[in-house]
């Protein structure tokens, strides 16, 4: 792979930061030839060496570079369950960039996977992800089309905050005994620290970084109770050196600071 998206094929997650910095200030995302802003996105990827076992590994992700809308095994996801991934990785590895939030030509926020999705549709035309599928075949995301990436060294560029990605559990650890590893990785990538979505984790993200619960505020627009219960929570983990309480288990706010926390102490 050549040209100004090479880095989607790279197998080094060491690159992610690069990647994210790509494509939060230097590409947008024309949507029926209209330029959208990604403002948020996740990066996944399971190869030697980095065995994710978060990312879906559906055959289309082993080919980087393309369009995933995300599937089960009865086909694509609908609902809230729904989610777009830029594919990455070398060939024959899965991996997705996913999208989690835009801004459209008018500056207006769409935060959230399934929400991006909807938005997509109704840019497009689509009637529902089967059509969007078809739409997209199999071409490339810098090709022109419905969707399409394109290069732009001339955007004005933000800081890009790293943080532990949304929504992941410990619920499968049985079957993915590299879970507690991958949990709290630092693979989601925003421009927009005060993005509703997702808040706890940029908020533990700032305050790794050392700033102060009055810097974390204004950056993030959370409350100074909920940003010292955040902290009280993640501090509490560093106490703790095990994951087994949360085997099989879903992650509620305070048990997720909690196990960030833990996850700093072991991996961080």
């Amino acid at each position: 792979m050549s040209g100004p998206f090479a880095l989607l094929a790279s197998a080094d997650p060491d690159d992610f930061g690069r990647i994210a910095e790509l494509l939060l200030n230097r590409a947008v995302l024309s949507v029926s030839r209209k330029p959208h802003r990604l403002v948020e996105i996740e990066l996944y990827l399971n190869g030697p060496g980095h065995a994710d076992p978060y990312a879906h590994g559906d055959p289309v992700q082993r080919h980087a570079g393309r369009w995933y809308l995300h599937r089960t095994a009865g086909g694509l996801r609908g609902g809230s369950f729904k989610g777009l991934d830029l594919t990455l990785g070398p060939e024959g590895v899965p991996g997705g960039v996913l999208i989690r939030s835009l801004r459209d030509p008018d500056g207006r926020l769409i935060n959230g996977c399934s929400l991006c999705v909807d938005h997509l549709l109704a840019q497009t035309g689509c009637t529902d992800v089967a059509a969007l599928d078809a739409a997209l075949g199999a071409r490339r995301v810098w090709a022109p089309g419905p969707l399409q990436l394109v290069a732009d060294d001339a955007l004005p560029r933000a800081p890009v905050l790293a943080t532990a990605r949304v929504g992941l559990t410990l619920k499968r650890w049985d079957e993915h005994p590299t879970m507690p590893a991958f949990l709290m990785r630092p693979y989601r990538f925003l421009t927009e620290p005060a993005l509703p979505k997702g808040r706890l984790q940029t908020v533990l993200a700032l305050h790794q970084q050392g700033r102060p619960p009055e810097a974390i505020r204004a950056a993030t627009g959370s409350t100074a109770r909920a940003i010292a219960s955040a902290i009280a929570a993640y501090e509490a983990g560093l106490a703790i050196d095990s994951f087994e309480r949360w085997r099989g288990q879903g992650l509620g706010s305070a048990a997720l600071a909690t196990a960030m926390g833990a996850w700093a102490r072991r991996f961080g």
